[in-house]
């Protein structure tokens, strides 16, 4: 939350169920066992059929293990790794820096490991690099390359999360080295020579069988997942208890690379859950993500503990400082080292934080509204601006605008290097392309590029890239509706069980949004809450459950006094809870809502929300069940 919504042009919706159907949900969630929320939002999210509905409850990530021979190319990589294992050669396992290729490398290390524990006349050896942000950048990196092999004498290179565009780099091991490379990744193929250089695994060749079937986008962790999976299967090492504990991994990559919750990823991310949230099995297998949680006050494993707790902590090695880090983190077993290196990751990302709001209030403090609806752009320079962060200030802004975003990091020497996010409908590579040739370099795709200039042609390039974001149609730039699943009393979450209840319909995310609630009430107390000057508890008028608000940089005092509309999602008051218990000996868990946009009068509507023939039709069919059931 960053900006009171009426101050741009944007309009909130508040669905109402209609008491015809509010009865229809009664009957319906009682019939199939289903919190009434819980079923609403199914049925909200396409999920409108006994089959689909009973599915979306499945944590069965196994059953699909059978076609796993399927995926292109992925027979003849774990031949590859195979006869590495059997002539003791040596394999290297280069990850990207983020969350994603920290956890498949994470994955197959520690599987490779555990084989080599188990097969003990095999003397192969494996080893992992996760390049440095910004010594060597994004992707394969030759001059690295070159420097490992000398140390290492590596035969076989598995790329994880990246390598898809990096055929130069692929073909130069291949023919200065005799390297055989398998690519685990899930980017988009640039190139299709590639094939030719390197055995690829991506959900994204129009080739593969399992893809096609199973139309599932998995994240790179996850592509490495599937591959330890199918790979044991040749070795017949480990069972699949034993190979639960890397389907953990897998999930926190799925949640924090954003790929869609649909199919298998839904049901990977909820076997992962499963042991997130049992700290028996965690402590003994996963000591690092029990301590994690214990450091993180984190109680209950659910998608936003993941994204906005686990996955900055993560993230925040590899932009402050070496993401190899991260790996070393989840191989030691040493509990000091385990303990020393989380804090460690902690305070990265609380200095991640700071600089983040370093750069925001600097750039809200000269923000203008009229400007911005003129020119369709925002593009903010800083003298030394961390370049590991400059990327999520521009992700923000773009949000909270709706406009393309440019925010640069200027050196001593006059290099600006650039983090560009886009909106929907828009173009940010093609715009950005059009003005190249005031820059030194760029890259990247619709919504999200970086770029690279000096700050002698930073003035002809923003007039360029201003000429063309402000002829960005009308319909794109100046009006962006926001829509509630439903209008809902705040109230009904006093009860806690209503939202544990909703934990069982995790994980939220990319393909299976978050639900959204609304709710409108007069705001009549204002307390900020902790050291930041930005976070708010509100009280209502007509609400007894407690509210907060949280990174709000405009004037609060704006809403005090007057009916609003927001909207909200509930939580679990698990600080408070342990403040209680810590200090009283007892504590009852309570909940509260976090409130996530405002509205002023004009800028929201109630209107009805019509799913009379999604009701319908799934009782039609609940009946026909019921009556084949008596038949038989």
């Amino acid at each position: 939350m960053d900006l009171l919504k009426n101050d741009i042009n944007f309009t909130l919706i508040l669905n109402k169920l209609r008491q015809n159907d509010i009865s229809k949900l009664n009957a319906l969630s009682k019939k199939l066992n289903i919190n009434f929320l819980n079923l609403l939002i199914l049925l909200l999210r396409d999920y409108t059929t006994v089959d689909t509905i009973q599915n979306s409850f499945n944590d069965n990530f196994y059953k699909i293990i059978q076609d796993l021979n399927q995926i292109s190319d992925i027979q003849d990589s774990a031949n590859i790794i195979i006869q590495a294992i059997k002539q003791n050669k040596t394999i290297l396992l280069w990850g990207d820096y983020d969350v994603d290729g920290t956890m498949g490398t994470t994955i197959l290390y520690k599987y490779l490991q555990a084989v080599k524990r188990l097969n003990l006349n095999s003397k192969f050896k494996v080893f992992y690099h996760i390049p440095d942000r910004f010594a060597e950048g994004y992707g394969l990196n030759q001059n690295m390359l070159d420097k490992l092999y000398n140390i290492y004498k590596y035969d076989v290179l598995v790329t994880i999360d990246s390598g898809i565009t990096n055929l130069n780099e692929i073909k130069h091991i291949k023919q200065n080295y005799n390297v055989d490379t398998i690519v685990i990744d899930h980017h988009t193929i640039s190139d299709s020579e590639i094939f030719k250089y390197a055995k690829v695994i991506n959900h994204r060749r129009e080739d593969d069988i399992f893809f096609n079937r199973y139309q599932t986008p998995f994240c790179g962790a996850g592509l490495a997942y599937l591959f330890s999976l199918y790979l044991n299967e040749q070795l017949k090492l480990l069972s699949l208890n034993e190979m639960d504990k890397y389907s953990v991994y897998a999930a926190i990559a799925t949640i924090a690379d954003v790929v869609p919750l649909v199919n298998y990823n839904r049901v990977l991310v909820r076997q992962g859950f499963k042991l997130l949230n049992d700290n028996t099995f965690l402590q003994k297998e996963i000591p690092q993500l029990y301590y994690m949680k214990d450091i993180l006050n984190i109680k209950q494993i659910n998608s936003d503990e993941i994204a906005f707790k686990i996955a900055p902590v993560l993230n925040a090695v590899g932009r402050l400082s070496k993401a190899n880090q991260i790996v070393d983190l989840f191989v030691t077993n040493n509990q000091r080292d385990i303990n020393s290196k989380i804090n460690y990751f902690v305070t990265l990302n609380n200095e991640r934080k700071s600089k983040e709001k370093e750069i925001l209030e600097l750039i809200y403090g000269v923000i203008d509204l009229e400007k911005i609806a003129k020119e369709k752009r925002i593009i903010a320079v800083g003298n030394n601006w961390h370049k590991g962060v400059i990327g999520i200030v521009a992700g923000k802004l773009a949000n909270n605008f709706n406009v393309p975003t440019i925010i640069l990091s200027k050196d001593n020497d006059g290099t600006c290097t650039a983090s560009c996010r886009s909106i929907e409908g828009f173009d940010l590579y093609e715009a950005i392309k059009r003005c190249s040739f005031h820059l030194e370099k760029f890259g990247g795709h619709e919504q999200a590029a970086g770029l690279t200039i000096k700050y002698e042609n930073l003035k002809e390039f923003v007039a360029d890239f201003t000429n063309i974001t402000s002829k960005i149609p009308v319909e794109i730039s100046t009006k962006k509706t926001y829509e509630t699943d439903v209008l809902l009393s705040p109230d009904y979450f006093l009860d806690v069980k209503n939202i544990l209840s909703l934990h069982e319909i995790e994980p939220f995310g990319n393909g299976f949004t978050k639900p959204s609630f609304g709710a409108k009430g007069k705001v009549v107390d204002i307390q900020s809450i902790g050291k930041s000057n930005n976070h708010y508890t509100v009280r209502f008028e007509n609400f007894k459950i407690k509210a907060n608000l949280f990174n709000y940089y405009d004037d609060i005092n704006k809403i005090l006094n007057k009916e609003i509309a927001f909207t909200y999602y509930p939580q679990l008051d698990t600080f408070k809870y342990a403040y209680d218990l810590r200090n009283n000996g007892t504590a009852t868990l309570e909940g509260y809502i976090i409130i996530d946009q405002i509205f002023e009068k004009p800028n929201y509507v109630i209107q009805d929300l019509n799913i009379s023939d999604k009701l319908n039709n799934l009782m039609e069919e609940i009946q026909n069940l019921d009556m084949l059931i008596v038949f038989k």
